[in-house]
């Protein structure tokens, strides 16, 4: 049975996995033993990805950590594929997954990476900012504020509230394996509520940070 809850027939099966009937047989067998018709009771979306977490964070010898840049591209690409989510193509499911994965794993890891430095040098930050502004308050002038780099912490927590629920969603399906899916959403559903994110305030943040204009 697919996602949509449909039966295909033996010989689609067959032809669309090029095996023999007696290979197919087997590998009915095989599924059945392994108990791969369970709906998983959570869902890991940072363990899909397109790249090694190592390299989203550190990068190579042949190109930069994950950056805004690739954050836009990823997006564009991902955005690209929910429009024509359908469950019952796994290549393509998988494909949305990783992308989403990448996505969720580059902001925890920036977050992670913003939080340490941020606490490393935030009281030495507010000392020469308190010495600064008692200095100009003499000349009646007050030091406009910075962007303050905790507001990029709330945007992109902000962002992934809603984005990881999406996928979280599609996740479940795409591993429940051959059950017939019983959720009350569709794949109309799911494109109407990724395309209610709110990108722009997150593309903004991260391009302040990454040109920055954060104050870090």
């Amino acid at each position: 049975m697919n996602r949509n809850g449909q039966f295909p027939s033996q010989n689609d099966l067959i032809k669309k996995l090029d095996l023999s009937v007696e290979a197919f047989k087997e590998l009915i067998i095989d599924a059945q033993e392994s108990g791969r018709d369970i709906r998983p009771d959570t869902f890991e979306l940072n363990q899909y990805l397109k790249i090694n977490i190592n390299e989203i964070e550190f990068g190579t010898d042949e190109k930069e950590p994950f950056g805004y840049k690739d954050f836009i591209h990823y997006n564009k690409i991902l955005s690209d594929l929910v429009r024509d989510l359908d469950f019952s193509n796994d290549e393509k499911t998988e494909d949305i997954l990783e992308f989403a994965g990448t996505i969720v794993n580059f902001l925890e890891i920036l977050i992670k990476n913003v939080t340490k430095k941020s606490s490393l040098i935030d009281q030495n930050k507010k000392n020469i900012e308190s010495n600064y502004e008692e200095v100009m308050s003499v000349y009646g002038e007050k030091k406009e504020p910075l962007i303050n780099i905790k507001q990029l912490q709330i945007s992109i927590d902000k962002f992934l509230i809603p984005f990881q629920s999406i996928f979280n969603r599609i996740g479940i399906i795409f591993e429940s394996y051959d059950m017939q899916i019983e959720e009350p959403f569709n794949e109309q559903n799911i494109i109407e509520d990724y395309n209610n994110i709110d990108f722009n305030e997150i593309e903004s943040f991260l391009k302040l940070f990454y040109d920055d204009q954060l104050g870090l």
